[in-house]
């Protein structure tokens, strides 16, 4: 049946493994990982040089949605899973937990090369990433349309959806950054990027509704596509882009078709030898994107009669029906040279952390939030952290907005010669189906690296016999 369907989908949409900044957040008090200086750039690391080697010094990934989780469309009976959305059932318990836009999130970052060294005055800092970030925003009113199906005869209803859209981008970022510390309470830090994009793509609506009678629909609304790519893009029969595949050359793709620019600012105040406050502000800047290869402007208003819009008949081709008129109503265009720019997401961390036993035990609160894009994430951590020696350093964390009490944050470093080993992830699922899939967890992420980091040579005191 269609819903059941719709279940499915969801499920895979909610914990598809996708590849995704994926800035894991238990990071942040891991005093002696050099990763952290990402989120805090007033971070100075502890060791007086670190590499990153391509690759294997920082793999990060994030994937989720601000709404639901696996439980919210399957229950647990014994051993079985059972589909929660069932036909007849009563949905508003599922309509109530949906916020009113549900942001699906994809994010990754890899870490290609970098290093940092102390300075006289300071802590440099310089690293090469890959990254990628995909938002998709799905409105309520859609998944209540697919449930409510068509009103009762001489009664209409209609659904605003032009908050529908999607916006993905990939690119090469450059950092050059510079910490210091001011005096003994106040450091400071920043950094400086060059972005340079590989590809974009994004659809947004500035007006798309239906009106839905017993016996017919009204779909109206404007838009537009885009996509942005650095090899040649053709076009379909029916007007939409796709990529052949002897164009897709590796020498076209590694030429950026977007340049841009990024900065980081951090700062940590120590209010005394337990208690310190620190925050920062990551990723304000953007890209601009030289031109775009495909456009497609929506123009809709179209109405259907007597149509039989019922979400469980198996025969209904309204869906099929909505596709089409879409496509016949966008005007599409290859080959624009007019270029456009789209910001980033921009991410705020506000924390304060207090020393139990003073450089062993560490109590942590910090409070993250996204600004602008289709990405949306807030969050508040709290974390244990325990640092019993230099060269193991371990950090429990929980998130007490997207937790939902089925995952616990866990971060582990271990440090042996020059090899600087960490893995950690904000959302460590506690609860499994039988198919490994993550029950009551809305997000996953995890942040994994080994870096060679260098400390200060301890110097002896000279030994005067008599």
């Amino acid at each position: 049946m269609k819903k059941n369907n719709l279940c499915l989908l969801v499920c895979l949409v909610l914990l598809l493994p996708c590849s995704v900044d994926a800035q894991v957040n238990t990071l942040y008090y891991m005093e002696n990982v050099p990763a952290r200086n990402v989120l805090n750039p007033a971070f100075i690391p502890s060791q007086k040089f670190y590499i990153d080697l391509p690759v294997i010094s920082g793999v990060a990934f994030s994937v989720g949605n601000n709404s639901i989780a696996a439980q919210d469309i399957v229950v647990k009976k014994g051993d079985e899973l059972l589909p929660e959305l069932q036909s007849g059932a009563d949905h508003s318990p599922f309509l109530n937990k949906l916020k009113t836009t549900t942001n699906f999130t994809s994010e990754s970052r890899v870490n290609l090369l970098g290093f940092g060294f102390r300075l006289p005055a300071g802590y440099f800092t310089f690293d090469i990433s890959e990254r990628d970030r995909v938002g998709i925003n799905i409105p309520k009113s859609l998944i209540r349309l697919g449930f409510e199906g068509a009103p009762v005869p001489l009664e209409t209803k209609s659904y605003n959806l032009y908050k529908i859209g999607c916006d993905a981008s990939t690119y090469l970022e450059m950092a050059f950054g510079y910490s210091r510390k001011i005096d003994d309470s106040w450091t400071v830090g920043g950094k400086v990027k060059v972005l340079f994009g590989e590809a974009h793509a994004d659809l947004a609506f500035s007006e798309l509704g239906l009106d839905v009678g017993d016996q017919y629909i009204d779909l109206y609304g404007k838009g537009k596509a885009r996509f942005t790519s650095p090899v040649a893009v053709s076009q379909r029969f029916d007007g939409l882009p796709y990529i052949r595949q002897e164009d897709a050359k590796l020498n076209k793709m590694l030429h950026p078709v977007g340049l841009g620019l990024g900065l980081d600012a951090g700062v940590a105040y120590r209010y005394d030898d337990r208690l310190q406050f620190s925050g920062s502000i990551d990723d304000i800047g953007f890209i601009r994107w030289k031109r775009s290869d495909w456009e497609g402007n929506l123009n809709a208003h179209t109405s259907y009669k007597s149509w039989d819009f019922t979400v469980d008949n198996a025969t209904s081709n309204w869906g099929q029906q909505i596709k089409d008129s879409l496509i016949n109503s966008y005007t599409p265009s290859f080959n624009n040279n007019q270029g456009y720019v789209k910001a980033l997401v921009a991410t705020v961390r506000l924390g304060a952390d207090y020393d139990l036993v003073k450089k062993k035990i560490n109590l942590g609160l910090l409070c993250v939030k996204t600004f602008g894009g289709r990405y949306r994430y807030n969050e508040v951590l709290t974390s244990v952290n325990f640092r019993p020696f230099y060269w193991f350093n371990t950090s429990v964390s929980y998130g007490l907005i997207n937790g939902n009490m089925g995952s616990l944050g866990l971060g582990l470093n271990f440090i042996g010669g020059p090899f600087n080993f960490f893995v950690a992830t904000d959302y460590l699922p506690l609860s499994y189906t039988d198919n490994n899939i993550p029950y009551k967890s809305k997000y996953v992420n995890g942040h994994v690296g080994v870096s060679l980091t260098f400390k200060d040579r301890v110097r002896k005191p000279l030994c005067h016999c008599e």
